[in-house]
């Protein structure tokens, strides 16, 4: 795992980080992040991906990133879909969260694609 807590004026207001993945999948990561809800919408997020992104492809030799979203968190979607991710596939009903379940949105960018 690599983790990297986002910094605003001394306070950590969020985090984000991968895990690559092993074997034949070794050149891949999972990406996810989180965010404090009041510095939402203002391209923090964005910024953060993007840098990370690209750090783990630069430095690290990975070929492909991705990401899984629940299909209510549409502004993790376009978060990614900013920095050059593509919608992959949904995975129906794959999350089962409370009493309900929801779809699971795959996003993936490749190391070619990266902006």
């Amino acid at each position: 795992d690599t983790r990297f807590v986002i910094d605003h004026e001394g306070e950590a207001i969020g985090e984000i980080g991968f895990v690559t993945q092993v074997d034949v999948h070794r050149f891949t990561a999972e990406i996810g992040y989180w965010l404090s809800e009041s510095h939402w919408g203002k391209g923090v997020m964005t910024q953060a991906l993007s840098r990370i992104t690209q750090y783990a492809m630069d430095e690290l030799g990975l070929v492909r990133i991705y990401a899984d979203v629940v299909d209510y968190n549409k502004g993790s979607g376009k978060v990614l879909e900013k920095c050059g991710f593509q919608l992959e596939g949904i995975l129906r009903k794959h999350i089962f969260k409370g009493e309900d379940y929801f779809d699971q949105y795959v996003y993936g960018l490749v190391r070619s694609e990266l902006q």
